[in-house]
């Protein structure tokens, strides 16, 4: 016998957003217990489907209510299990197996990537060109995506290559910014839940655009003369923003070019992460359609190892291996908005 903490996910087939209904109050359930049921939130007409416990277990934490949207592979428990039987285990197992994948491809992409960042890797990233440039973040952001494009004018960009962009021009482009202070005295990686989401609520008094709890964890200091020593709060719709850079680029020099925007932050501080799976030395948080979201950890990974802090590299042009240059999608948009998000994606790598 043993005991363990999972995640249990919502499974579901199709895009139709759905909402909750009737989940369970009973902190212990049983095998074949009814654990909650969903409801379509485009067609009244079809029935609501029902989930039941697999196996015994403790809820420890429900992360949603009735009426709340979910959608496929969004967390609605965190349970604790005893398994005792060999069918019950092998439910266990097939439960945690995707976890401990999903772990080991992000520990995978940091290796790959600092190998790649060395020129001594292969696929998505075998080597990295650093492109040090100055992004004038006070035009506005359409024309940061326009400079963008054009710093990468002599750097012998080929089609099939990934351009890596740091994420806080983004997010100081649309003036995603909050007083200093705010951050300074309430550090969001040194909060605990309820602290951050106090923090949130005070934040998006000072925020035009839609502020999540990720964009906290994305939260850095900036200065310079035009907006002085403030704080920024990550950019709004990475992978809108990744699309449009593609475009510009496939305007300006004619190649086609998949782009990823990463940060630093991974959410190891607090526990959490920023696109719903563990990254680790840095997070791809936008990225067009041509990458699966590992290509895009290992890419983001080799141009964080490139970059570094200080050096003044905002981009970096990942140089793939000739087989990985042929990429169904490469430079479209991704499908959806927002941030890179393993919940719609459900899965890291190609299985």
């Amino acid at each position: 016998m043993f005991k363990s903490l999972l995640d249990y996910k919502l499974e579901i087939s199709g895009n139709d957003s759905h909402y909750i209904n009737d989940i369970t109050t009973n902190q212990t359930v049983k095998k074949g217990d009814k654990l909650f049921s969903i409801k379509s939130s485009s067609s009244i007409d079809k029935p609501p489907i029902s989930y039941y416990s697999p196996i015994e277990m403790t809820i420890q934490k429900i992360f949603v209510g009735n009426g709340e949207e979910v959608s496929n592979y969004d967390s609605i428990f965190l349970v604790s299990t005893n398994v005792f039987s060999a069918p019950e285990t092998q439910i266990y197992e097939s439960l945690v197996d995707k976890k401990i994948w999903d772990l080991a491809i992000s520990v995978n992409s940091v290796f790959k990537g600092l190998l790649g960042s060395m020129g001594e890797s292969g696929q998505i990233a075998s080597r990295t060109v650093p492109v040090g440039t100055w992004l004038d973040t006070n035009t506005g952001i359409h024309q940061l995506i326009e400079d963008i494009a054009l710093s990468l004018k002599s750097k012998d960009l080929e089609d099939g290559d990934v351009v890596v962009v740091a994420e806080k021009p983004f997010a100081v482009s649309q003036r995603r910014l909050v007083p200093q202070d705010l951050i300074l005295r309430n550090d969001p990686k040194k909060l605990d839940e309820e602290g951050r989401k106090l923090l949130l609520e005070k934040l998006k008094g000072y925020i035009d655009t839609p502020i999540d709890k990720a964009d906290l964890i994305l939260a850095d200091m900036y200065e310079d003369d035009i907006v002085g020593r403030v704080s920024t709060v990550g950019a709004y719709n990475h992978n809108e923003l990744c699309s449009k850079v593609s475009s510009a680029i496939l305007k300006h020099i004619n190649k086609k070019v998949d782009v990823v925007i990463s940060d630093t932050d991974t959410g190891i501080d607090v526990r959490d992460t920023i696109i719903g799976c563990i990254t680790l030395g840095a997070t791809p948080v936008g990225c067009t359609k041509g990458l699966s979201l590992y290509e895009a950890m290992r890419a983001s990974c080799a141009a964080e190892f490139t970059r570094g802090s200080t050096a003044g590299i905002p981009i970096v042009i990942c140089k793939p291996a000739e087989r990985c240059r042929i990429r169904n999608n490469i430079g479209d948009f991704r499908g959806y908005h927002g941030k890179l998000s393993y919940n719609k994606e459900g899965k890291i790598a190609f299985a």
